[in-house]
């Protein structure tokens, strides 16, 4: 199954109430499941894959127009720019970041994770937008 086929069933689950979706096509199978309005995925080749809640996904490409160090997320959430809807975002294209910098929000399970830039650089391109759910190693942000 495609990358953005799979985002867009878990956006559209995520807005029903489903609780529960699986589809299987020859040796491949996804499952998806919400559980007090939290959304996870979890996709394999067999039942034995999907025994503890993960999320694994094909690795997907994620092009670029320019080049420099890749930020990705390191969970599965909604990633949001800012505090709050009235704040200013942590951060814009052209920016300068130092290492410790808070980047964004990524919000799991209830909890609001900050993510911090690991380095500094001058941030290029900002690859999601506000309140898109995001994937365990999805290219957010290019600094270079």
């Amino acid at each position: 199954m495609e990358y953005e086929r799979i985002l867009e069933l878990m956006n559209k689950m995520e807005k029903s109430s489903l609780t529960v979706f699986e589809y299987t096509k020859g040796d491949e199978t996804i499952r998806l499941e919400k559980s007090s309005n939290v959304l996870t995925s979890q996709i394999g080749n067999s039942v034995s894959d999907m025994q503890s809640p993960k999320f694994n996904i094909v690795e997907a490409e994620f092009e670029t127009t320019t080049k420099g160090k890749v930020v990705k997320s390191p969970i599965v959430g909604t990633y949001y720019e800012a505090n709050s809807p009235e704040s200013a975002p942590f951060i814009k294209v052209g920016m300068e970041v130092k290492k410790g910098d808070i980047l964004c929000i990524v919000e799991a399970m209830k909890m609001m994770n900050e993510i911090e830039c690991e380095f500094e650089g001058t941030v290029l391109e900002i690859l999601v937008s506000n309140g898109q759910v995001v994937e365990f190693g999805q290219p957010l942000f290019v600094i270079s």
